[in-house]
């Protein structure tokens, strides 16, 4: 079993990586409704709100996204290093 894991990681790590675009698009997209609507609490609250009060109020909408995408990344550089590490081999 080892063995077989061993043999098939980089190919594991690209499976992971696709979930995770998946994962990290529907995350998105389910929060962003959410996000929307304190950005209009906002506008309702401020004169004239920058990029950075926006920023504020919603940037805990996308954590579990910025999480997935962080994790999908590292999957890909995992897959990466580990085929270059099996052509040099």
């Amino acid at each position: 079993m080892k063995e077989v894991l061993k043999r098939n990681s980089a190919t594991i790590f690209t499976v992971l990586a696709v979930v995770g675009v998946v994962a990290t698009a529907i995350f998105t997209a389910k929060e962003t409704p959410k996000a929307v609507e304190l950005c209009a609490k906002v506008d309702d609250d401020t004169d004239e709100p920058t990029i950075i009060d926006y920023a504020k109020a919603t940037w805990k909408c996308y954590v579990p996204a910025v999480a997935i995408g962080t994790a999908t990344i590292t999957c890909i550089f995992a897959s990466n290093s580990i085929n270059k590490k099996q052509i040099a081999a």
